[in-house]
């Protein structure tokens, strides 16, 4: 969701003026992207990293930044504001600060005429970070290595009626051509004594924790900050066109 520029949670330093925030069309397909880096409080954070993945479609996963190095990056000013480019298409800006995290990411949608997309204001928010840690075990509770973890915003509907299923979009509005991405954390495996740690999740966000192993079951359990670490204990189970001895 946009915020505003002018933070509810202190003003911007002092001599500062508002800055003019969203895309500068620099040619017929190219586009610089300025905005805005705030905490959960709307206060801006200066020296924010934010890179931008520039050129996607919507049906490339978009919950969280690509593989290869992005296209282009900056760092937050005083005022928490960036300015970086050039850009073209779908966009994905990422905002970064050690020990915080985006509870979403902004997706710029490029003008239907090929231009630069038609909104102005690009705010990005960077939520406090935790880490969940816990271990995994078999059913005679001995620690199972090699399990995949990985979480999702609780609430979070992920489902075929999603016409982009990967991109876990929650709002898109046209108008402004932007949308509104809720931000995956990675996953993480298990290690040989069963252990793992995800993050960074943000803070104040409850998760659906998911664990499983190939040969074993799947668990899920639900994790707030404040609960204590999590046990998953997956059984071991058949595999489909395998015998097992």
């Amino acid at each position: 969701a946009a915020v505003s520029a002018s933070p509810p949670g202190g003003p911007m330093p002092q001599g500062s003026a508002r800055p003019q925030l969203g895309p500068r069309k620099i040619g017929p397909t190219r586009f610089m992207v300025q905005g805005v880096v705030l905490d959960d409080h709307g206060r801006p954070l200066p020296g924010a990293r934010v890179s931008a993945w520039s050129g996607l479609t919507l049906d490339t996963p978009l919950n969280s930044p690509p593989t290869g190095a992005a296209d282009a990056g900056a760092h937050c000013d005083a005022r928490g504001v960036f300015e970086l480019g050039p850009c073209s298409g779908v966009t994905l800006v990422v905002p970064a600060l050690e020990g915080r995290v985006p509870a979403e990411l902004q997706v710029l949608i490029g003008a239907r005429d090929g231009g630069s997309p038609d909104h102005d204001d690009v705010s990005l928010v960077l939520s406090a970070a935790r880490w969940l840690r816990g271990r995994v075990e078999d059913g005679l509770q001995r620690p199972l290595d090699g399990a995949t973890i990985f979480a999702r915003p609780s609430g979070m509907y992920i489902g075929p009626m999603h016409r982009k299923i990967s991109t876990g979009v929650d709002t898109v509005d046209d108008r402004r051509g932007v949308l509104t991405v809720r931000s995956y954390p990675p996953s993480t495996s298990s290690a040989a004594d069963g252990r793992f740690e995800l993050g960074p999740l943000v803070r104040d966000q409850k998760y659906e924790v998911t664990a499983l192993r190939f040969g074993h079951g799947t668990r899920r359990q639900s994790h707030a900050q404040g609960d204590p670490d999590l046990v998953f204990r997956l059984e071991k189970s058949p595999v489909r066109g395998l015998r097992l001895r």
